[in-house]
């Protein structure tokens, strides 16, 4: 799995975002839950091997093999719904099913032919699965050697790196992700929602690409409202809004003196107001 995936993962199933740091340490921590330190695995390869030849010896009763001539036999399974049918060559070492060859192992067909032939599955087993092999593999010494202050100095050329050369094109900013990876790191994707038009209720677009006409005023939400017809008035009895009436006043309207020299027109009964002398 990638680190990308991991994070992605990670951001659809839990809504956080983590680091890459943080990602590369999660998935080594769970394949070493899942397949174990290979160091571990070395010390089982003896446990692994054993317990193979186990299965296979258990499960080579349910084969028989006929002999083809020379080292070479005919398995076939004693079922004969079954038509599943290999070869195998006891002087070569090989099956047509290939795990003989892959792990240096006899398969279960293998194991058939041997007993066939009367003879222990174990002495066609590779020597790599021995405990002899097994100890000649750490039985050499490996020598220590000092740090790197006490290494010899060399006279050479300085390895320099290669020349920097800009590039006529933007430079990008983000790496190149994935196709199923989020373009955004700060804002996640809305998977598996979909878009509701505001205007007729459906799903699957907006109000600014609706094919329906737009309905002014309030809007529209929810599928059951885009079952609904909208209401529709023909031209002819369209009428337009009726004019008030302003009922006449029987008062007549009062009008104010602004200035002295002008005098009111309906109230002749008024005088107006003397001018104030400036202080001398």
């Amino acid at each position: 799995m990638k680190i990308a995936t991991v994070i992605q993962t990670i951001q659809d199933k839990y809504m956080a975002n983590i680091s890459v740091t943080k990602a590369y340490w999660a998935r080594r921590k769970a394949r070493e839950e899942i397949h174990g330190r290979a160091i571990l695995q070395y010390g089982k390869l003896r446990d692994y091997c054993a317990e193979i030849m186990r299965t296979n010896l258990s499960k080579a009763f349910w084969w028989q093999a006929r002999w083809a001539g020379g080292l070479k036999y005919e398995v076939f399974h004693k079922n004969w719904m079954i038509v599943e049918t290999f070869v195998v060559d006891l002087l070569a070492g090989t099956c047509s099913c290939r795990f003989w060859g892959l792990c240096e192992m006899p398969c279960l067909y293998a194991c058939c032919a041997i007993f066939e032939k009367e003879d222990n599955p174990k002495d066609y087993c590779s020597n790599f699965y021995s405990p002899a092999a097994y100890v000649a593999t750490y039985g050499n010494l490996v020598s220590p050697i000092n740090g790197e202050n006490m290494w010899p100095k060399v006279e050479c050329d300085t390895i320099i790196p290669p020349i920097f050369r800009v590039k006529p094109e933007r430079p990008r900013m983000m790496r190149i992700r994935e196709p199923d990876e989020n373009r955004s790191q700060t804002k996640l994707r809305r998977m598996g929602s979909s878009v509701t038009c505001s205007n007729c209720g459906q799903y699957g677009h907006n109000r600014r690409h609706c094919p329906n006409p737009i309905v002014s005023g309030g809007r529209i939400r929810g599928r059951a409202a885009s079952s609904q017809p909208l209401p529709t008035t023909p031209a002819s009895s369209q009428q337009l809004p009726a004019t008030p009436v302003v009922a006449a006043s029987t008062q007549p309207p009062l009008i104010l003196a602004t200035s002295a020299s002008q005098a009111p027109t309906t109230a002749t009964s008024q005088q107006a107001l003397p001018l104030e002398e400036p202080a001398s």
